[in-house]
């Protein structure tokens, strides 16, 4: 005899459908609730769940533009919708240590608004944890430029850049010149006299 113990009892309509049933109404309903969402997840600080909702509401506007022909209004709405998802994920990825992957998504959002300032802000805070500063002051330049507002902050992080770049090209002198000193210390070594 097979004995069942319900698990839990979900009453009709609260449980969300999957997306792949959902029909189109449904999931442009559902995107500002995944905005929502990712919001308060972000505000509480966790990060990946944010990342979810916000990869999740991504991923239903590209479906929807897949509904639409490229180029159209429509279309051109829907891809710009994806912008603010595109730059809160930057953010949630930045606190991740997700380096890369901000540069990725900021660009995206870049790709479609070129004067985000907030996409330039995290990405340009994203090239200078990896260590690309010639970018990283461009992406810098161009925030100053859109908003002059920001000038001193920028500033700011450009003083801070010159003195990373300072402080790498100070450590690599160091290795260089251990490596050079090691090998000049292992070319000296007197040579035992066959002579003798």
């Amino acid at each position: 005899m097979i004995y069942l113990h319900p698990i839990s009892v979900d009453i009709p309509g609260s449980v969300r459908k999957d997306t792949w049933i959902m029909n189109v109404e449904e999931k442009a309903k559902l995107v500002p609730v995944l905005r929502e969402e990712g919001n308060q997840l972000y505000v509480r600080g966790d990060n990946e769940g944010a990342a979810a909702k916000y990869r999740e509401a991504l991923g239903l506007l590209e479906q929807l533009t897949l509904q639409e022909k490229p180029g159209e209004p429509e279309w051109v709405e829907l891809d710009m919708a994806r912008v603010p998802f595109f730059v809160n994920l930057a953010q949630c990825q930045f606190r991740l240590k997700q380096f890369y992957d901000v540069i990725n998504s900021a660009t995206e959002a870049l790709s479609r608004d070129p004067t985000n300032v907030k996409a330039l802000y995290r990405r340009a805070k994203a090239y200078t944890e990896t260590w690309d500063l010639n970018l990283a002051a461009d992406d810098l330049r161009n925030v100053a430029k859109l908003m002059p507002e920001m000038s001193e902050t920028v500033a700011s992080e450009l003083k801070a850049l010159e003195l990373k770049r300072s402080e790498q090209e100070l450590k690599e002198r160091r290795m260089l010149a251990g490596k050079l000193s090691m090998q000049s210390s292992s070319h000296s070594t007197p040579r035992p006299d066959v002579n003798s």
